[in-house]
């Protein structure tokens, strides 16, 4: 590098913990070496489409007052904007105006989903149906994957595409003769919910930068400046919005401090980032309560270094070198991390998180016509049918495991390319899997053992038959070792089963937050709650989930749910009571409080 030098960074609006940990790193490093070598000049930007956030800019302010440069904005013809009625959806606003268009011509839509519409006076009549489908064949585009768009709007002249609230790049759309923006005031994000001081995906109030980064859309098209349209609903861009949040500060707050701790030998100025956003941003006190949570689960320590905890485990440098693969949650790369007696137990764990880096999507799914009476001869015939590869005799145990299982035996009778979507029937048509879907699992699977194995962890070959039938089984020894790591990564996020319906369902609590839980056909139907009943002998029944989702009535339900052992629990219940904290001004750590969030847009009544 020579004596100057210029660091361009794109500004993330979300502040994951990647952009967060890049800029204080590069302002890190260009400050320290300029001040002790006077011949050097560096200089870090940032360049975004809106003003600089102003916990960035506050960082800057630490080394030198910054400078703000505002590109000229280039004067464009107006475009057409139509008001969407709380009577209707977006979608039936859209196609009450795309009626009035050529139906001949290209017409490319880009759609933000409403993930709470519960103002409309009439639910979505048209938005489900046939016609609708037919002709527009609308397609989710993620976050992921939104740099394809220019190549999909090309396969049809009628595309309708949902994309991810916070989708960016450089994309510049293909032309079309028309293109229209529905817009949307509420999103779906995962938060550190301040209701029950859990990880959750909540709908919220869309933020105004969130509405103007929606906006900005219409200067991708290349259609007729004349030919585009925007729906909004009224007030889109003029109500009195929440602020942006930040994703250190949410879903990404556990990995973003474990992460922060390889940096501990670095200048003590590396940690004015995140002096500032506890200082500034988290009156809540969530750093402190992710830093004892990390504490609690064995996975860091206390220490004098500047941010005052220090890594613990042993395999740390595979730990942070997963961190980015998985989106800095912190659980995951966890799981991986904590020493196995085998190495096949290293490689079953990687199986069950290569589920979890694509967000737990359904493996499979179960008809909502199955009948409670006819649970028991369903479950035999799904255990059966759905006994594959070395997590088959999990079956049952949690519904990551039937997951697996039923992925695997679907992707043995179809072929390797399926569409995610196309599904293999069993139980006589009373569950379906999606062996597309476990195919996508295997490039992350083979990331993770090779990220593994490059740091010093052994992975055991996954090994096949001749039929291509995965070889080994896990045994009971075996699957207590993976319990105790399960309940290690995931401590917190325990449902503990309160009791059972006549029925024979279980009645699910929260463990830390006390609240009510609910739960879809997966957990109900596809468990062995008989088996793990009779298991228990009476003691209390739990499991670990990954994640917990806000329904737009208020209550909490989580996606899967994985059985611990008895035996397990009482230690880590006993380690989760100083967690838990005790009431009085002289507690050394107080219970933790649960209150409202701001931007949320569901009312909750809190059971404390």
């Amino acid at each position: 590098m020579g004596k100057r030098a210029l660091f361009i960074i794109d500004a993330d609006p979300d502040y994951a913990a990647d952009f967060a940990l890049a800029l204080a790193a590069i302002t890190t490093f260009a400050g320290s070496t300029t001040k002790n070598r006077a011949d050097m000049r560096m200089r870090v930007t940032t360049m975004s489409w809106e003003i600089i956030h102003d916990i960035t800019q506050e960082l800057f302010r630490h080394w030198a007052e910054p400078q703000l440069f505002i590109f000229p904005h280039v004067a464009q013809e107006p475009i057409k904007m139509v008001t969407i009625p709380d009577t209707q959806t977006g979608i039936e606003a859209f196609d009450e105006y795309a009626r009035t268009l050529n139906p001949s011509a290209d017409h490319f839509v880009l759609r933000f989903k409403e993930f709470d519409n519960s103002w409309n006076t009439e639910h979505a009549k048209f938005d489900k149906t046939r016609e609708f489908l037919d002709y527009w064949w609308p397609e989710f585009i993620s976050t992921e994957n939104s740099y394809s768009l220019r190549h999909l709007s090309k396969m049809s002249t009628h595309r309708v595409f949902n994309l991810a609230k916070n989708a960016r790049g450089p994309t510049r759309l293909a032309s079309s003769d028309h293109f229209s923006l529905l817009t949307s005031k509420t999103c779906r994000r995962i938060i550190f919910d301040r209701r029950t001081r859990q990880i959750v995906e909540v709908p919220l109030w869309c933020s105004l930068s969130e509405r103007k980064q929606q906006m900005s859309w219409i200067d991708r098209t290349e259609a007729p400046r004349s030919n585009v349209v925007v729906l909004t609903r009224p007030g889109f861009m003029s109500d009195d919005c929440p602020p942006r949040r930040m994703r250190v500060l949410d879903d990404q707050v556990g990995g973003f401090i474990a992460a922060l701790t390889e940096f501990n030998d670095w200048p003590k100025s590396f940690m004015v980032l995140f002096g500032l956003i506890q200082e500034r941003k988290d009156r809540h006190l969530i750093f402190n309560d992710m830093r004892r949570r990390l504490v609690i689960q064995n996975l860091a320590d206390y220490d004098t270094v500047p941010l005052g905890l220090s890594l613990k485990i042993q395999n740390r440098q595979a730990f942070y070198a997963l961190l980015p693969l998985v989106r800095y949650d912190y659980h995951i790369a966890y799981l991986l991390c904590i020493p196995s007696s085998s190495p096949f137990i290293t490689m079953v764990k990687a199986q069950f998180a290569s589920v979890l880096i694509r967000g737990a999507p359904d493996l499979f799914k179960v008809h909502p016509n199955t009948l409670i009476t006819e649970f028991d001869e369903f479950r035999r015939r799904l255990f059966k049918e759905g006994n594959s590869g070395v997590t088959g005799l999990l079956m049952g145990l949690g519904t990551i495991w039937v997951g697996l299982g039923l992925a695997k035996s679907a992707a043995k009778k179809g072929s390797a390319d399926m569409p995610p979507d196309v599904t293999i029937s069993f139980a006589k048509d009373s569950a379906q899997a999606f062996p597309g879907v476990w195919q996508r699992t295997r490039d992350p699977f083979k990331r993770l053992c090779s990220t593994l194995e490059t740091n010093g962890v052994a992975v055991e070959e996954l090994a096949h038959d001749p039929n291509g039938n995965e070889m080994g089984v896990v045994t009971r020894q075996q699957y207590i070792v993976i319990c105790k790591h399960l309940l290690e990564a995931y401590g917190h996020q325990v449902a503990v089963i309160t009791g059972f319906t006549k029925e024979g369902l279980p009645e699910m609590q929260d463990f830390l937050s006390k609240q009510p839980l609910g739960y879809g056909h997966q957990i109900s139907s596809a468990l062995n709650w008989p088996e793990i009943r009779k298991a228990v002998k009476g003691e209390q029944i739990v499991g670990v989930y990954t994640k917990m989702v806000r329904g737009l009535a208020g209550g909490n339900g989580i996606v899967n749910w994985t059985w611990i052992l008895p035996p397990l629990w009482k230690t880590w219940k006993a380690r989760l009571a100083s967690y838990q904290g005790s009431d009085g001004l002289t507690a050394i750590w107080p219970k933790p409080w649960f209150e409202a969030n701001e931007d949320e847009t569901s009312g909750i009544q809190l059971q404390l």
